[in-house]
C-alpha cells in the first residue's frame, strides 16, 4: 500500500473514532481538595477530609496543620488554631509566619500575655518594616485593651534544705562549742508547689485603667511545718501607650510558715515596661512594704527594693536575660535588716523535637546590719543560684507544657553556721509557651 494510501486510511480511522472519544480528566488530590473546601469555606467537607489527609504520608504535616489552624482562625475556633500552630512550633520553632499567626490567635482568644510573648519574639526577627508595624499595632492594642491575664504553674519539688538549714553538727558561740539542734540542721522534703497569678485591667480610656491583681505561691512539704504560702492582692491606676506600660498598685500581703500566720503586710508597687526597640524590652518594678510579724513585733520590718531586667531576642527562637537588683530591709531588731545587691543572666531557647530550655545564674550580696548575736561579729552573705529548665512543648496537655527544673542554691556565709546548699528539683506545668 503507497504511503499516499495509508494516510487516507488513517484520517478517516480518526474521523470514525471522534464520536467515541471522552476527554481526559485530571483527578484533584485530597490537599488540593481541602485546600479548595477553605477557599470557599465549605467547613464541613474540609473536616471530613482531614483524617484522610492525616494518614497519607505523601502530604506535608505542617501545611496541613497551618491550613487547619488558618481553617480555625476564619472560624473563630481559636483554641484549634492555638493547638494546630503550636505543633509545627514543636520541632519548627524558626518559622517565622506560623510564629506570628501563634500569636494573632491568642490575641483573638484573649491570652493577651502569652500572644505579646510571641509577637516581641516575632519582632527579634529580620521581619519586614510593614510586618514588623503590624505587629507593633498589635502590641498597642495589648497594652490598651486587655482586661485579664492568668498565668498557673503547678508541680512536684523535691528539696534537699526545706528549711534552709545548716549541715553543721557544732557551732561555737562566744568560743564556746555546742550542739546544733535537730531542727536547725537542714532536712528534706517532697511535696507540691502552686504559682498562680491572675489581673485585671478595668479600661477607663484608651491609655488610662485601673489594674488589679490577685497572686499566690504555695509550698506544701510531706512535714507541714516547712508549708510556706504567700496571697497577695493589689489594685491601683495604670497608664499605657504606644510601646509604655506603667502600674501604680498599693497592696497587702499574708504570709503563713507551717500553716500558721507568719506576717501581714500593706505597700505599694511600681512596675514599668517598655519596649525599647524591635528586639529589647525593659521591665523595671520597685516595690515599698510594711511588714507586721505575727509571732513577735521584734520581727517587724520594713522593706524597699528594686529589680530592673533587659530582655534581647536576637532571633525568634532565643532570648537574652540581664538583670540587677537592689533591697533594704530596715529590722527593729537590728542584726535582722540588711541591704542587698545582686545581678542576674539568662538565656531561653526553643529547639527542636518540642524541647524549651533555660538556663539562669541569679547572685546577691547581703551585707547584714549589727553585730550578730552569739557570734559577735558582723554577717556577709553571698548566694548564687544556678538554675536549669527543660519543657516538652509538644506534650501539652490543656494548654500547659510540662517542665522539669533542676535548682542549685549555694549560701556562703561569712558566719559560717548560716551557710547552707540546697537543691530543688521540680516537675511542673507551666502555662505559658
Amino acid at each position: 500500500m503507497s504511503k499516499k494510501n495509508t494516510a487516507v486510511l488513517r484520517t478517516l480511522l480518526f474521523l470514525c473514532l471522534i464520536p467515541f472519544w471522552v476527554p481526559p480528566t485530571y483527578a484533584i488530590s485530597a490537599i488540593d481538595a481541602f485546600h479548595q473546601d477553605i477557599i470557599e469555606e465549605n467547613w464541613a467537607a474540609a473536616d471530613r477530609l482531614i483524617p484522610q489527609l492525616e494518614n497519607d504520608r505523601t502530604v506535608d504535616s505542617y501545611d496541613l496543620e497551618f491550613s487547619i489552624g488558618m481553617m480555625s482562625v476564619a472560624r473563630k475556633d481559636y483554641p484549634r488554631a492555638i493547638k494546630a500552630f503550636r505543633k509545627i512550633l514543636a520541632t519548627r520553632p524558626e518559622l517565622i509566619r506560623v510564629r506570628l499567626e501563634l500569636a494573632r490567635a491568642l490575641f483573638l482568644n484573649g491570652d493577651y500575655e502569652t500572644a505579646k510573648l510571641h509577637f516581641e519574639r516575632v519582632l527579634g526577627s529580620h521581619v519586614p518594616a510593614p510586618v514588623a508595624a503590624n505587629v507593633m499595632r498589635y502590641l498597642t492594642a495589648i497594652r490598651q485593651n486587655r482586661s485579664w491575664t492568668l498565668n498557673v504553674s503547678i508541680g512536684y519539688l523535691a528539696d534537699s534544705n526545706a528549711n534552709n538549714g545548716t549541715a553543721q553538727d557544732i557551732v561555737h558561740f562566744f568560743g564556746i562549742p555546742f550542739a546544733v539542734s535537730d531542727n536547725a540542721k537542714k532536712h528534706s522534703g517532697n511535696g507540691m508547689s502552686l504559682w498562680a497569678k491572675g489581673t485585671y485591667r478595668f479600661r477607663l480610656t484608651p491609655q488610662l485603667g485601673i489594674f488589679t491583681f490577685t497572686s499566690i505561691a504555695r509550698r506544701d512539704y510531706q512535714n507541714s511545718q516547712y508549708d510556706d504560702m504567700t496571697v497577695r492582692v493589689g489594685a491601683g491606676p495604670s497608664w499605657s501607650n504606644r510601646a509604655l506600660t506603667v502600674n501604680l498598685t498599693p497592696l497587702v500581703a499574708y504570709r503563713t510558715y507551717g500553716n500558721k500566720s507568719y506576717s501581714h503586710s500593706a505597700g505599694v508597687r511600681l512596675e514599668v515596661n517598655k519596649q525599647l526597640s524591635n528586639r529589647w524590652v525593659a521591665d523595671v518594678n520597685t516595690e515599698w512594704l510594711d511588714t507586721q510579724n505575727a509571732i513577735s513585733s521584734i520581727y517587724d520590718e520594713k522593706n524597699i527594693g528594686a529589680n530592673t531586667y533587659l530582655y534581647y531576642s536576637p532571633s525568634s527562637t532565643t532570648t537574652f536575660r540581664v538583670g540587677g537588683a537592689w533591697q533594704r530591709i530596715d529590722s527593729r531588731t537590728s542584726y535582722l535588716g540588711y541591704d542587698l545587691m545582686g545581678a542576674s543572666l539568662g538565656i531561653f531557647r526553643d529547639w527542636t523535637h518540642g524541647i524549651t530550655t533555660g538556663l539562669t545564674w541569679d547572685y546577691q550580696h547581703l551585707s547584714y546590719k549589727g553585730i550578730q548575736p552569739f557570734f559577735n561579729q558582723r554577717r556577709n552573705d553571698n548566694i548564687n543560684v544556678f538554675s536549669l529548665s527543660i519543657g516538652k512543648r509538644d506534650w501539652a496537655m490543656a494548654g500547659f507544657m510540662p517542665v522539669v527544673s533542676l535548682s542549685r542554691i549555694q549560701d556562703s556565709s561569712s558566719i559560717s553556721f548560716f551557710s547552707y546548699t540546697r537543691t530543688l528539683i521540680e516537675l511542673r506545668l507551666d502555662q505559658r509557651f
